[in-house]
This record gives structure tokens, C-alpha cells and sequence, in this order.
């Protein structure tokens, strides 16, 4: 095994970069991060066992009650299992290799490396929006790439003082993170609240025509396309249908549908 470590966000992104390195015949440990910084708070994102964050996302996978309850439980075992992987990794001496897109999860993930990575380690950063020549303002993402236009891309050490500006960067989000990070047309970090898509839920709805909840945020992410950039895009959307439910806003009826199948919805 090399004294190399990739590391990604997301489990399809970590395939793509094993497909990419067995091209090469590199026998290169890769990380995918499970965890998307871009919704929720990150006090303690960065954690052996982040418990506050594990308790928010349980909320996140408890509001589709449809699903068998051991799903979750085999989720965050993984994560757990995951994120000790990653303090392992990065608290060598070994290189580690960040690739990122243009996305909100991706530059919060490596300001959170900077930030807990010793200076013994150096960090190289391959960025597939640049080096692909993706459009600046455009969201990419490691795991749309097909691993066979990987393989020419090369990693770029960053400075000390790039990690210092990182550093401070995840410090501030960790303080400040509350709800829903994307990025602005110059690609800086700005936060929506959590509720930001409530209103566009209600107006996909009526009080006499129940919809699928899977249909109506799918209506919603479709003419709002900064609001699929996340990857938890359609649990928090599912979540917030949930809160409007509690508020007394929706009707939730059970699917007739086999399970697992979310309820149908109506204005109350």
C-alpha cells in the first residue's frame, strides 16, 4: 500500500478515484468523506464521534418514516466507522491528496483538512473544476467525472499561508454554520437558512389534490437547481415537509404504494 491518501466527499467519488488509480496501477488508499458540510451546523463536524452532528442527521432520516429504522442505524455505523478512517489518515506524516469540485461540500471539506492536518502532512489539491476546464460558475463535482478523464490530472501542493486562510475559514463555519451553504457567482461560501425552501414547498401544493413527496421536492430542485447541489438536498427537503406537517401546514397520508414509499401530501 502507498504512504499516499486520497481523499474525496461521497462514496461515488471514492469509486471513481479506485477506478482511476487501477488504471494507473497504483495501489493508493482513497477516503470518501460520507458527511456534506454544506447543511447544518459543524461545531463538532470534525470529531472522532460527532455527536451533535449524528443527532441532526438522525432527525434528517427519522422525518422519512417510511424506511426500515436499520437503515439509519447501518448509516452511521458506516459514518462513524468512516470518520475514524479519516483521523487516522490524516494524523501521519503522509501526503494526502484533496480532489474538489466547485461545491460547497468540497471547499468546506478541505477547509476542514487544513484545519486538522499537522504541517508535517502535506496537502495537494486536485481540483477537477479548473483542471477539466469546467465553467467557473457552474457546480462539478468528482463523482460526474468518469474515472478515465481523471487519470492525467495532477495534484498541487498548497502553501502554508493557503492553509492558514483555510483554517480560519472552518473556524468561522464552525462557529457560524446553521443552515444551508452554496456558493456565490465568485464561488465564496454563503448560507440560506434551513427553512429558505419552505415557501416553494407550500406553492407545490393543494388543499385538494394530494401529491407524492418525492414529486413535489423533485418540482422544487428542478426549478431550483442551487437547491440540488447538496447531497442531503432531498432529506432536508423531506425533513422540512415534516416540520410543516408538525406545524400543522400539511396532511400527510400513507402511500397505498409497496414499501418503502413516502406519504402523499396536502395543504391543510
Amino acid at each position: 500500500m502507498s504512504n499516499i491518501f486520497h481523499i474525496c466527499w461521497g462514496d461515488s467519488a471514492a469509486g471513481a478515484l479506485k477506478q482511476r488509480n487501477s488504471f494507473l496501477g497504483l495501489h493508493e488508499p482513497v477516503i470518501g468523506i460520507v458527511d456534506d458540510f454544506s447543511v447544518g451546523e459543524l461545531g463538532d463536524a470534525d470529531n472522532l464521534i460527532p455527536s451533535r452532528r449524528l443527532a441532526w442527521h438522525e432527525c434528517l432520516e427519522t422525518a422519512q418514516w417510511w424506511y426500515d429504522e436499520s437503515y439509519g442505524a447501518a448509516l452511521f455505523e458506516y459514518w462513524k466507522e468512516s470518520q475514524e478512517f479519516l483521523l487516522s489518515a490524516v494524523s501521519t506524516s503522509f501526503p494526502i491528496v484533496v480532489w474538489i469540485g466547485n461545491n460547497a461540500h468540497d471547499k468546506l471539506m478541505l477547509a476542514m483538512l487544513a484545519s486538522i492536518t499537522s504541517r508535517e502532512t502535506s496537502i495537494r489539491v486536485i481540483d477537477v473544476n479548473v483542471q477539466l476546464g469546467f465553467h467557473n460558475s457552474g457546480y462539478s463535482n468528482v463523482s460526474l467525472c468518469a474515472p478515465e478523464i481523471l487519470i492525467d490530472l495532477k495534484p498541487v501542493e498548497i502553501s502554508n499561508n493557503m492553509r492558514d486562510a483555510l483554517s480560519l475559514e472552518w473556524d468561522y463555519w464552525k462557529s457560524h454554520a446553521a443552515g444551508w451553504r452554496i456558493l456565490d457567482a465568485s464561488g465564496s461560501i454563503v448560507e440560506m437558512p434551513l427553512n429558505h425552501a419552505d415557501v416553494m414547498l407550500l406553492t407545490h401544493l393543494s388543499r385538494t389534490y394530494p401529491k407524492p413527496a418525492s414529486s413535489i421536492i423533485k418540482e422544487v430542485i428542478e426549478k431550483n437547481p442551487l437547491l440540488g447541489c447538496a447531497s442531503y438536498s432531498f432529506k432536508l427537503l423531506f425533513w422540512r415537509l415534516n416540520i410543516l406537517r408538525q406545524t400543522g401546514l400539511l396532511v400527510f397520508i400513507p402511500s397505498t404504494e409497496p414499501k418503502p414509499s413516502p406519504p402523499l401530501i396536502l395543504l391543510r
